[in-house]
């Protein structure tokens, strides 16, 4: 068995989040990775998949390709079918993929903190 197949569900998750991250910079992509997981439990997946494509911010659009590719890791088609094919899935289905790209997003928002550093400003010190 390789090292690849050997990978827990987490591992692959955390790596892929590790290589979205890593291509991504500034603190707008941090705090757009911070905001997801209570945004996706607020929303709901596609309607957030929906706003992060319609957004004219780089970030959130970055972001969306991210999540995108998170769950065609995980097997869910070509990022460009994945958004048709939650349309069409059952609520047994649609309710797995949520709760991957839940766990995905909070991958997303670990990495994003450890990776992208927290720039401090002077407007948040009073001076």
């Amino acid at each position: 068995m390789s090292a690849q197949q050997a990978q827990t569900l987490d591992q692959k998750m955390a790596q892929t989040a590790r290589q979205t991250v890593s291509r991504r910079k500034g603190k707008d992509y941090r705090n757009a990775c911070e905001a997801l997981p209570p945004l996706l439990m607020q929303c709901g997946l596609l309607p957030v998949l929906a706003w992060l494509g319609s957004s004219k911010q780089t970030c959130l659009k970055e972001l969306r390709e991210d999540m995108l590719q998170h769950l065609s890791n995980l097997g869910y088609g070509k990022n460009s079918a994945i958004e048709h094919w939650l349309r069409e899935a059952s609520s047994a289905e649609y309710q797995v993929c949520f709760e991957l790209a839940l766990r995905a997003a909070v991958w997303q928002k670990r990495m994003a903190k450890a990776l992208i550093p927290k720039e401090s400003t002077s407007e948040n010190t009073g001076a």
